[in-house]
């Protein structure tokens, strides 16, 4: 993955990668201490995965993830702690919700048989407003709980095979020469996503509407005041579980875990102040940048494959696509594993290229 080839590149090792959703914080993982990766894959950046992975029913989108997050931070202590001595966090989301338009291929494929109506750039400004905002409301969330905040933006979508793909269905779906409207209107998009969040957070700036850290719909009480007692907190938190169909046994163990460490949340401190220290990179110059690369450093007897997964040439399908490619190839060659994923080889490119514009911001990053 990316950001483990980032990480790597900063000196640091994700000490525990979670590899799927979890209802509560896991108390075994101390993010003050480990690195750890709480991505999921398929997550949009609302509470839910991407319809077009199957996973909009599932709780495992950006803002479900930082919230396990916060709360991992919460018991860890972090409220407690210097801010120098909080975590420094890589956030990347919103690809996957750009894709969401060509769930309906149809309905998308109509947009681009009316330009005049500008509905297009109407479709296109509801996803930026849906990303930017998920994204700064999750930055917000973790208000006095982390240090640095470094945003990967969109990467260039319209150059994945998924792209190439779609651009090619949504043109066989109408009547006219369409080819290459879909690609356009993806990377379009993320353009303005990356512009937008650079717009709000300017290297150092914080958040423009900034949300206050709000614990109490999990805890049930006024805990930010200081009026609540530890038993009003307790019998409140299993309410709040137990209705959410969170296990008797799990609500047992977190509110066990949470008394043998009543610190984390009595007494509370003040409301901590706004994330401040912010930077976006724009994930479009860095693909660009990043292939530029990748293509010059391999040897002259291979050529790069970046419009074909190295999965799909591995198919039947794949094999006997028309490209006409050539025989022997390695995984090396190709810059995408999958139709968005990047191979481990072209991560070997991004990577270096991220992580310096990281550390010229954050000298002490991770």
């Amino acid at each position: 993955m990316l950001g483990e080839a980032i990480a790597a590149q900063l000196g640091m090792i994700p000490a525990s990668i979670e590899l799927g959703f979890r209802l509560l914080p896991t108390f075994d993982i101390d993010p003050l201490e480990q690195n750890v990766n709480y991505a999921v894959a398929g997550a949009a950046t609302g509470t839910v995965g991407a319809a077009g992975n199957n996973l909009q029913i599932l709780p495992v989108g950006l803002q479900t993830q930082v919230e396990i997050f916060s709360l991992d931070l919460i018991t860890a202590g972090a409220l407690l702690v210097a801010a120098d001595e909080r975590p420094d966090i890589i956030l990347s989301a919103g690809s996957n919700d750009v894709f969401e338009a060509l769930v309906d291929q149809p309905a998308f494929a109509n947009i681009l048989l009316s330009p005049e109506t500008d509905d297009d750039s109407a479709l296109m400004q509801k996803f930026v407003s849906q990303i930017v905002g998920n994204i700064e409301q999750a930055i917000a969330r973790l208000e006095g709980l982390v240090d640095d905040v470094v945003i990967l933006g969109i990467p260039k979508l319209d150059a994945t095979p998924f792209a190439i793909q779609m651009d090619a269905l949504v043109d066989d779906l109408l009547i006219g020469d369409f080819a290459g409207k879909t690609q356009t209107f993806l990377t379009a998009t993320a353009t303005e996503v990356n512009a937008q969040l650079s717009k709000i957070y300017d290297g150092d700036s914080s958040p423009s509407t900034p949300l206050p850290l709000n614990i109490d719909p999990l805890l049930g009480a006024d805990v930010t005041s200081g009026t609540a007692t530890l038993g009003h907190i307790f019998a409140a938190l299993s309410d709040d579980l137990l209705a959410g169909g969170v296990t008797e046994q799990a609500v047992a163990f977190l509110k066990g875990r949470l008394t043998d460490r009543p610190e984390v949340l009595w007494p509370l401190p003040p409301a901590p102040d706004p994330v401040a220290n912010v930077m976006v990179i724009d994930g479009i110059s860095i693909f660009e940048t990043g292939v530029d690369r990748w293509q010059t450093s391999l040897p002259t007897s291979l050529s790069p494959i970046i419009d074909l997964s190295y999965q799909a040439y591995v198919t039947p399908l794949g094999s006997s696509n028309p490209d006409g490619l050539p025989a022997g190839l390695v995984v090396e060659q190709f810059a995408f594993i999958d139709g968005v994923h990047s191979t481990e080889a072209f991560n070997l490119e991004l990577a270096p290229l991220i992580a310096a514009q990281i550390v010229a911001e954050f000298p002490d990053f991770g």
